[in-house]
């Protein structure tokens, strides 16, 4: 299976306008009249993805992490944010 990007992306947009979420940045001053559901509550979402060179199938990528940060520049818990979310079948996901 073949991830597009661009059609993850236009989707996303498109459900994020759907939903009613305003285009505000996180950590402006316009953030504390936004839902919670419409951005990140600590602040800023670190999502780092990798493809290693030669390294695996030419057409799987790794998620290799996703990191809350606060506005001030300081990290989230190191505990984690919501264990709920915690997932161990990905392959069946």
């Amino acid at each position: 299976m073949k991830f597009n990007f661009l059609s993850y992306l236009l989707a996303s947009q498109a459900v994020s306008a759907f939903i009613g979420c305003p285009n505000v940045l996180s950590c402006s001053s316009q953030l504390q009249s936004v839902d919670s559901c419409c951005s990140p509550s600590m602040g800023v979402v670190v999502l780092a993805v990798q493809w290693i060179q030669n390294s695996g199938p030419s057409d799987e990528w790794t998620l290799h992490g996703l990191w809350p940060n606060n506005c001030d520049g300081s990290y989230g818990p190191s505990s984690g944010c919501d264990k709920s979310r915690k997932y161990s079948n990905m392959r069946e996901i």
